[in-house]
């Protein structure tokens, strides 16, 4: 399984079930790699779900929640990592 098929994966939401059909076939470093790659752009679909959300704030709804608007990447990463 190639990476971009991996991007692919998580992009189309293709279901889980598919990836565990795969596994089998592919060396465990190679499948460690691949699910590290994965959680990766998951993470980085959240943080820009998270920047967007927090840039369509204005800036005293932003202060209300305790944040300017230069912290939005910070903030949008350290959510989008748990």
């Amino acid at each position: 399984m190639h990476s971009c098929d991996a991007a692919y994966i998580v992009h189309c939401g293709i279901d889980a079930s598919y990836i565990w059909q795969v596994i089998p076939a592919v060396k465990p470093e190679k499948g460690r790699k691949m699910f590290s790659l994965i959680r990766y752009l998951q993470a980085w679909k959240q943080y820009g779900v998270a920047v967007r959300e927090l840039s369509n704030l204005n800036d005293r709804e932003l202060a209300d929640i305790g944040i300017t608007r230069s912290d939005i990447p910070q903030v949008a990463w350290d959510h989008a990592r748990r």
